[in-house]
């Protein structure tokens, strides 16, 4: 049964106030870009009547179902394609100028989109926004995971969906105040304060000590944790920045490291908990809101204002979650929050099944309001933002990018497919059928959540590895030799493949301490 587990630890009372407020400012700046994530996938819900009138912007031609489809799938599908190469960028270039480059794809596509008279070049400039996408999701929690205290990895983590959704309620009040041309001007500024923002931030101190920059790595550190800080506490520190990696002082192919189940395991949750935001419906909620909304008879108040409000108790809920992660278990909250939207779920499509069989009570229309708001709440306080939080916790160093990557670029790809085919599944199985696929989804992710994702709240590295090396294998990681991918024997006692040691990976016992709560490298 999964332990609710509450955290009665003073938060950081050792660090100086300037190195808390300089963790805060880095991670706001560097979650604008996620803000930007927000703003280009909800940007479609208001401009869809504007694009769908004969006053078109574009070219003067009202856009046809078919166009509005791509017009809000293709963010995901550019995502998809640039996700495997962020990785790689961040690992040559580092965090700071990764964040750069992701800003430069946004700036393109709105100033062109405002130009340009054509329908083809529009869809290639949302394609193009995508690419941004990836690469802030990506990076944010990269980021925000190397440079923050151990005990504000949950906070911290957690504004990455804070911000996203922060986007999407922008996009939502400015794109149905301000005319086309002038809605993407302030989308540009946005990102040209990202830009900026970042040129005062010093580069991650992980990515510092990867490229064996160990003074610049621990004058980093010192910025985020504060001048006045005693010798002994920043070594502490630094000692657990170097633990991070199993094998700092020796090179590792990407091969090798996948040879590890734990690994493995740790991308299949991922996968797992990005279907699960995506195939819960999250994306084709946000991307039209507004055309659901009207649909489902809501006609006392504007949908328009529907979708304001359901954006804005998105924001109070993700800013509720900064406050529930740092207390709770991980796992808690997800199983929690997944409960929560599959009941929701089932009951808008429940809202839409009367309407289409012709039933209706007077207080039928809130029911579609009340029931995705509750839906956006428990995206907001768990199912969104706990992943980010826990892959910043399940992987070793080394194989943290690579790992991240391919899990943004199957986010992409399951984000893309819900919104594109969306459409064509209400053709076929009704919109109330499509609300209960998505509930019903809700209930598969419980199931193998419940089975395979270990509680990472107040565990080392070492140890959470090694429950996951114990789950997938249902017996102690030390009993016996362990096959890995390929079937490459992996000694967990001692070496693996090539002489590379693999003890951290399941933490170093025989019989792994699953209970261990010690301060040493907590994530």
């Amino acid at each position: 049964m999964t332990k609710f587990q509450m955290d009665s630890k003073p938060i950081v009372p050792e660090y100086e106030s300037i190195g808390l407020f300089r963790q805060y400012l880095a991670t706001t700046i560097v979650n604008i870009g996620c803000f930007a994530c927000g703003l280009v996938s909800a940007w479609v819900s208001p401009v869809i009547p504007v694009l769908e009138s004969k006053q078109s912007p574009i070219g003067g031609i009202p856009f046809s179902a078919e166009m509005i489809s791509w017009t809000g799938s293709l963010p995901s599908l550019g995502a998809m394609v640039m996700s495997p190469f962020w990785g790689q960028i961040a690992d040559k270039l580092g965090r700071k100028k990764t964040s750069f480059l992701t800003g430069v794809p946004w700036i393109v596509s709105w100033v062109v989109m405002n130009y340009t008279s054509s329908p083809w070049v529009f869809l290639v400039m949302r394609f193009i926004s995508g690419f941004g996408n990836s690469g802030a999701m990506f990076n944010s929690s990269m980021y925000v995971s190397e440079i923050c205290h151990k005990h504000l990895k949950g906070t911290l983590g957690s504004f990455t969906i804070f911000f996203a959704n922060g986007g999407v309620l922008y996009a939502y009040i400015v794109g149905s105040v301000t005319e086309f041309r002038t809605f993407n001007y302030l989308c540009t500024v946005l990102v040209v304060i990202y830009i900026i923002g970042f040129l005062w931030l010093p580069e991650s101190p992980a990515y510092l000590l990867k490229i064996k920059d160990e003074v610049g790595a621990r004058q980093a550190l010192v910025w985020y944790r504060g001048k006045n800080i005693d010798e002994a506490t920043i070594n502490a520190e630094f000692e657990i920045l170097q633990e991070s990696f199993l094998n700092v002082k020796k090179k590792i192919s990407v091969k090798e490291l996948f040879n590890v189940r734990s690994t493995i395991q740790g991308i299949l949750i991922g996968l797992v908990l990005q279907s699960g935001i995506q195939l819960s419906g999250n994306s084709v909620i946000i991307a039209y809101s507004i055309c659901l909304l009207r649909k489902a008879g809501v006609h006392s108040f504007s949908p328009h204002l529907s979708g304001i409000i359901i954006a804005a108790l998105q924001v109070i809920a993700s800013f509720f979650a900064l406050g529930v992660v740092h207390h709770y278990g991980r796992k808690s909250i997800l199983l929690i929050t997944y409960a929560m939207a599959s009941i929701s779920l089932f009951l808008v499509g429940l809202v839409y099944y009367l309407i289409d069989i012709n039933v209706s009570f007077p207080t039928m229309q809130y029911f579609p309001v009340i029931s995705l708001s509750v839906y956006i709440i428990a995206v907001s306080i768990g199912v969104g933002p706990i992943p980010y939080v826990i892959y910043g916790e399940i992987f070793p160093a080394e194989v943290r990018n690579t790992s991240v990557s391919i899990i943004i670029m199957w986010n992409q790809i399951t984000k893309f497919v819900s919104l594109k085919l969306f459409h064509m599944m209400i053709a076929y199985i009704h919109i109330y059928g499509c609300f209960w696929f998505y509930s019903t989804f809700c209930l598969f992710v419980i199931a193998y959540l419940s089975i395979y994702l270990p509680e990472t709240k107040g565990h080392n590295l070492k140890c959470i590895l090694g429950k996951m090396n114990f789950d997938l294998l249902h017996r102690p990681s030390g009993q016996g030799p362990t096959l890995g991918a390929n079937g490459i024997e992996i000694n967990i006692m001692g070496q693996g493949p090539n002489g590379i040691d693999n003890s951290a990976f399941n933490g170093g016992q025989a019989k792994p301490d699953f209970d261990d709560d010690s301060d040493d490298n907590v994530v």
